[in-house]
Formats: C-alpha cells, sequence, structure tokens
C-alpha cells in the first residue's frame, strides 16, 4: 500500500542514499538536481524518450477548431500540458466557456506555468480513476471534451477515454507528444551494473509500466537480482513490478515538494536493504 507521508515534519535529508533515476534526460536532470540538493547521490538511466509530434502530424490526426468548441480538455500529464498548450497558444487559444481538468497535481502545475488560471483537479490521487471521480465528469452525456495525450510504443492506458466515451461524452483525442523506450548509453548501463554488483544502489524511480518494462529491458545484462528496491508512483507500477519477480517496491509521491520528505521516511530502510 501507499506510505502516507503528510504531516510527517520530517526534514528531506537523503545524505548516504544512492537513487537511480530513469525519467526521460531532461526531465530526469530536474529529478537529480532537486535530490543532489538534499544531500543524495544520483545516477541518472534514462530509459524513455518524450518528445513533441511535429505539428502537421498532430493537424492530420485532430481539427484545431474543436478547442473552441470544447465543453472540456483534459490534460494526462505534464508532458501533455506542455506540449498541448503550446499548439493551442498557437492555434486559436482557450475559449472563455471551456473548462480545463489536470489528471494530478503535476499536471495542474504545469497548466498554470503554460498560463492557465483556472485548473479542475483531484484533491488526492494522480490517475485516471481520481479524475473520473470528479463530480464534473460523472453527467458528460453529450459534451464534447478534447483529450490532450501521448502515444507510445506500448499503446498507454485506455480507461479514461473509454469511461468517458462509456458515459456518452463525444471525445477527441488531441495526440501531441511522444514516449518511446531507449536503450541507455554503454557508460550508463556500465556505471548501473558495477553499482548493482557492488550493492551501493538504494532506490530506483520508476513513474509508468511503460518506464519499467524499458528498465528490464535494460537491465537484462545486468546482474540478475530484484532485491533492489523500486520505488514507484502508483499500485498499478507496484503490481507489475511485484510480477517481473522485484522483491521490494515502495508506492512514493514523486511530486518535487513530497519526493525528497518520502525517501528522508523511507532512508534508514533503504540503507539497510542488501541487494543479493
Amino acid at each position: 500500500m501507499p506510505v502516507d507521508f503528510k504531516g510527517s515534519g520530517a526534514l528531506p535529508e537523503l545524505g548516504g542514499l544512492v537513487i537511480v533515476v530513469t525519467r526521460p534526460r531532461l526531465q530526469g536532470a530536474t529529478t537529480a538536481h532537486l535530490l543532489r540538493k538534499h544531500g543524495a547521490e544520483v545516477v541518472q538511466f534514462p530509459v524513455l524518450d518524450i518528445f513533441a509530434l511535429p505539428a502537421d502530424t498532430v493537424v492530420s490526426r485532430f481539427a484545431p477548431e474543436r478547442i473552441s468548441s470544447a465543453d472540456a480538455i483534459i490534460f494526462v500529464s505534464a508532458n501533455a500540458a506542455q506540449f498541448g498548450m503550446a499548439l493551442i497558444h498557437d492555434w486559436v487559444g482557450l475559449a472563455a466557456q471551456t473548462r480545463i481538468f489536470a489528471i494530478g497535481q503535476a499536471t495542474r502545475q504545469a497548466l498554470i506555468t503554460a498560463g492557465v488560471d483556472e485548473v479542475i483537479c483531484p484533491a488526492d490521487g494522480n490517475d485516471s480513476e481520481a479524475l473520473l471521480a470528479l463530480p464534473q465528469m460523472h453527467n458528460v452525456t453529450g459534451q464534447q471534451i478534447v483529450l490532450v495525450r501521448g502515444i507510445s510504443d506500448g499503446g498507454g492506458r485506455s480507461l479514461l477515454a473509454d469511461t468517458l466515451i462509456a458515459r456518452r461524452a463525444q471525445l477527441w483525442p488531441l495526440e501531441c507528444y511522444q514516449r518511446q523506450a531507449v536503450t541507455a548509453l554503454p557508460a550508463e548501463k556500465f556505471e548501473l551494473s558495477s553499482r548493482l554488483q557492488t550493492r551501493t544502489v538504494h532506490g530506483i524511480l520508476v513513474l509508468s509500466v511503460e518506464t519499467l518494462d524499458s528498465l528490464v529491458a535494460n537491465m537484462a545484462s545486468m546482474p540478475q537480482n530484484r532485491s533492489v528496491a523500486l520505488l514507484v508512483s502508483h499500485p498499478r507500477i507496484a503490481a507489475a513490478a511485484t510480477a517481473y519477480g522485484f522483491e521490494r517496491v515502495e508506492v512514493i509521491p514523486m511530486g518535487d515538494d513530497n519526493l525528497p520528505v518520502a525517501l528522508n521516511r523511507l532512508k534508514k530502510t533503504l540503507l539497510t536493504i542488501r541487494v543479493e
């Protein structure tokens, strides 16, 4: 079960921890900077790449004029906010009557950064289930809803789209970015493999099932241990990690405000883990 870190009062001091960051290279650099600021040693091991789709490719699948007539626009990630709002600003901008939804707090903050004043977001949770539980998402019959999302090799989850269609909304997907598994650089593989052999990795951050799949593929030639701790952002990822045979999986919050506190709370436990 996810650990509740609210109100812990713990100081986010992470000295002594070695944390592997698997996020795409640029986003991973931001996370690495945050963790280093609190004293952790960080190994960047990007196993996904995320990039904007060309504007003409997006327009070939989505009519920009739909933005003006939309009753609601849903952004499923911070990447959707970043790449989607860049296109929307270039096209027509947001209509005054359109309600803007974010799947979680990180996405909400990205929308605010992109200039959106009012964003509806679940108070608790950062997944499709939490968004669909909002009162505004129940009676959507006949509503025109734009779903801003990415595409990936694995296809991604369909729960949000399937449920909105089942609730009789008219759904228009706006696919504006690509997620793609990548092979880590030889030097990055060598460093992680060496650290696994010498038992000097205390946790690996994993923010999606796609990241987990690519991580496992990248680790195929490394020491085959599954007792290194995986630090994941959702129970769904934890279940997939357990299915892969990882013995220690912790569900923790990944936002900039919460991640250092969460790791601080787990620090003693992580430092005592022996990777066999």
